[in-house]
This record gives C-alpha cells, sequence and structure tokens, in this order.
C-alpha cells in the first residue's frame, strides 16, 4: 500500500475535543493518512482561568498555526475536514497564500488542496 501524500487536518465543532474523533483519526492513520487535529482554545482545557475569554480568533489563530508549518515549512498538502463550528475556524484560518493554487504560482510545494463540511 502506497502512503496518501496529503496530510488530513480536523476540525471539531464547538463543545468537542479530539476525544471524540479518535475513532475516526486512527481509522484514516490505519490506512496510511497523516492525520492532525489541534484543539481548539475555546472547546478545551475548561479549567484554566483565561478559558472564558477564549474566542473564534483564538481557535483560529491555533489552526492557522498548524496550516501554516504543514504548508510553509514541511510543503505538505493539506485536506481540511471541518465540523458544524469548525467550518467557521477552518474558513478563517486558511488564507489564499496558504492554498495550493497560490503556493503552485509561487513555485512552492504543498498547499491546502481540498476542503470538506
Amino acid at each position: 500500500m502506497t502512503t496518501p501524500d496529503a496530510t488530513i487536518l480536523l476540525v471539531q465543532g464547538s463543545f468537542q475535543t479530539p476525544l471524540v474523533y479518535q475513532h475516526l483519526t486512527s481509522g484514516l492513520q490505519n490506512k496510511g493518512y497523516s492525520t492532525l487535529h489541534p484543539s481548539l482554545p475555546s472547546c478545551s482545557n475548561t479549567s484554566a482561568a483565561d478559558f472564558p475569554t477564549k474566542t473564534l480568533n483564538d481557535d483560529t489563530h491555533a489552526v492557522r498555526r498548524v496550516l501554516e508549518r504543514l504548508v510553509n515549512d514541511e510543503e505538505k498538502k493539506v485536506v481540511v475536514v471541518k465540523h458544524s463550528y469548525g467550518g467557521l475556524v477552518g474558513s478563517n484560518a486558511i488564507s489564499k497564500e496558504l492554498s495550493f493554487m497560490h503556493q503552485k504560482a509561487a513555485g512552492k510545494a504543498g498547499g491546502v488542496w481540498g476542503v470538506s463540511e
């Protein structure tokens, strides 16, 4: 079996953690897919003193940091899979500069190759 060349980035809905998607991520990884699922600050670490201050912007930045690392540093193709509130977060996090077509036009490898909601 060949390893798929795209990394799957999962962005969950609100009131969920990556634990809810463990069966999905394990199944994808067993099929050879590199799968990442960043925690969203507004949906995790609820006991932290600053938890009530976490917003969509914090979640967007958390996902964007992962995307920038995958695309710019690791030159990976990325498929972003978004669920519910994750659609808002993921859409905000994907800038034009991270798109596969923009990266290709700039002579770079990688980029956000596909999006699913």
